[in-house]
């Protein structure tokens, strides 16, 4: 009996799915090739893909720009890579919809050797808040 409920669920996720999909395509239209982007953040929360979808395209629209979608983490091993780049191919999981409403590339972060002693060296002076505010890394001032 759980597994009727988890199949008929399983259906109902992929007909809505399909629903969204049909909407964005038709809903959204334009694509534009500018230098100008709006990035995406790719995640699997249905519900965030909503808004993304229209707040993104209200924002390519104002700015004439392009929608790219990134990947926030890194892959641990190959594995997770070649899921990656075979899902994002075949527009499996939540890639037909991010590319239903106009997202034109995906990309992931590239994992390069941090210094830890640039961070270190940052964690051993913040020990009160004030150090904190006066705090400046790569030029950008940070402010609590």
């Amino acid at each position: 009996m759980n597994i009727k409920k988890t199949f008929k669920n399983y259906i109902l996720g992929l007909r809505l799915k399909k629903k969204f999909v049909k909407h964005n395509q038709s809903f959204f239209l334009k694509n534009y090739n500018n230098k100008d982007i709006v990035l995406v953040e790719l995640n699997k929360l249905c519900d965030i893909h909503i808004l993304y979808s229209y707040l993104s395209n209200v924002l390519a629209v104002k700015f004439k720009a392009k929608i790219i979608g990134y990947n926030s983490k890194y892959f641990p091993s190959l594995k997770n890579f070649l899921i990656f780049v075979i899902k994002r191919f075949l527009n499996l999981s939540y890639f037909s919809v991010y590319k239903s409403f106009n997202t034109s590339d995906f990309f992931y972060p590239k994992k390069k050797k941090l210094i830890n002693q640039k961070f270190l060296k940052y964690f051993k002076i913040l020990k009160i808040k004030k150090t904190l505010c006066k705090l400046k890394y790569l030029q950008l001032k940070l402010e609590i």
